[in-house]
């Protein structure tokens, strides 16, 4: 009972079983009780932060396995507008059936359950499972008016999205526009609906609204790549560059093999270096191929943020290993690749530990972490683009 976070039954039990309890045992379920007492008392005066700090030092002294501690912590996160983090919240918490929830909590308890599951499901866009989930609620705890006040809002999110999908496939992207900010008065920080609407307003030409839509969403979900990717276009149709190349290079590390994004990104960089008066005559997509004329440019590259991939070869027979090179690179130009002909350059062999060649070296912020055969093009891709979505590797 401790565990699910059930004190107050858990102590009944302790006294109950007289001598044979634990002191020890009794005095971290007074705790525990006195924890979950101030959580539902944060929760009835709405002070989410409260609640949040609450709730962890619940799980922590051990309610771990308390489905309604999670669900309040779920709540709490949701309410500070921390959608992804909530997400994360409600799937780390463990999982019983609803029967079986009945039992332990009785109906309401396994309502208020239902309910975060119902808001989760609204705030990551699955808003039909929202509406089934949020009525099972209704069904067990009928006279709760936040319950039927979340089944209506569910219902109106739902209609509104599907209207507004609709309207956008039509090319009427007005009426789309209209029909997301009515779901976003039922729901103003919905991040599925602000990207839809940015959508809309982009089409509609108003890039600077669709940027400020594309902002919410991925403050409530950091993680959100469309919303990203809608921003980075429409900066660049207005022109703001460097946040434009900002959002496309974090898109390249969490999907560094699109073509199209490594394209865009190409793109904006061009701009962004003629906005800034540099020379960008040179510049041309998928050239991200480097060729070391000295141990100076060849430590400028291997230490800079980001990553390199460096190939060691002999200058007679490294044509074939050369061509794989160009061909990965083009799928990947946010990486750098070096090529390093051993005869010119034998003291970067002997530093760099190249035991054979031809061999490529992935360096990542300044430290090697991977050597592969030169002949090896799944390896290489596989490993490119596995330390290329690594953003704190070492």
């Amino acid at each position: 009972m401790h565990g699910l976070g059930e004190a107050e039954k858990a102590l009944h039990h302790y006294k109950q079983s007289g001598s044979l309890v634990d002191r020890e045992d009794i005095a971290k379920a007074e705790a525990l009780q006195k924890q979950l007492n101030r959580c539902n008392g944060a929760r009835n005066l709405k002070e989410w932060s409260d609640l949040l700090k609450g709730t962890q030092f619940a799980i922590s002294v051990g309610a771990d396995s308390a489905p309604k501690v999670y669900a309040l912590q779920t709540e709490a996160l949701l309410r500070l507008q921390r959608h992804q983090e909530a997400y994360a919240t409600y799937n780390k918490g463990p999982k019983f059936l609803i029967e079986s929830c009945t039992k332990l909590f009785g109906p309401a308890g396994s309502a208020y359950i239902l309910v975060m599951k119902a808001q989760v499901y609204m705030a990551t866009g699955r808003l039909e499972d929202a509406v089934k989930v949020a009525q099972h609620a209704a069904q067990l705890d009928p006279k709760n008016q936040e319950i039927v006040t979340i089944v209506k809002r569910a219902k109106a999110i739902a209609s509104a999205r599907l209207s507004g999908n609709l309207l956008f496939k039509a090319s009427q992207y007005l009426e789309a526009c209209n029909m997301y900010t009515e779901g976003l008065e039922h729901e103003p920080y919905n991040s599925i609906l602000l990207c839809n609407r940015a959508a809309c307003r982009s089409k509609l030409g108003q890039y600077e609204r669709a940027v400020e839509d594309c902002t919410t969403a991925l403050i409530l979900q950091p993680t959100y790549s469309k919303a990203r990717l809608r921003r980075a276009d429409c900066n660049a149709k207005l022109e703001r560059w460097e946040a434009s190349v900002q959002d496309y290079e974090m898109l390249i590390r969490e999907i560094p093999g699109d073509e199209e994004v490594g394209r865009a990104l190409f793109e904006a960089q061009v701009q962004l270096k003629k906005q800034r008066g540099e020379d960008v005559k040179d510049m041309k997509f998928g050239s991200n191929l480097v060729f070391i004329s000295s141990n100076e440019r060849f430590r400028h590259f291997v230490t800079s943020p980001g990553m390199a991939v460096v190939l060691f070869c002999n200058k007679a027979n490294h044509k074939q290993v050369l061509q794989l090179m160009e061909q990965v690179c083009k799928r990947f130009p946010s990486v750098n690749f070096l090529k390093v002909e051993v005869e010119d350059h034998p003291y970067l062999a002997k530093s760099e530990g190249v035991s054979s060649i031809p061999a490529f070296k992935i360096y990542k912020n300044g430290s090697r972490v991977k050597e592969i055969p030169g002949n090896n093009r799944e390896l290489l891709e596989k490993s490119v683009k596995l330390y290329s979505s690594r953003r704190n590797i070492l």
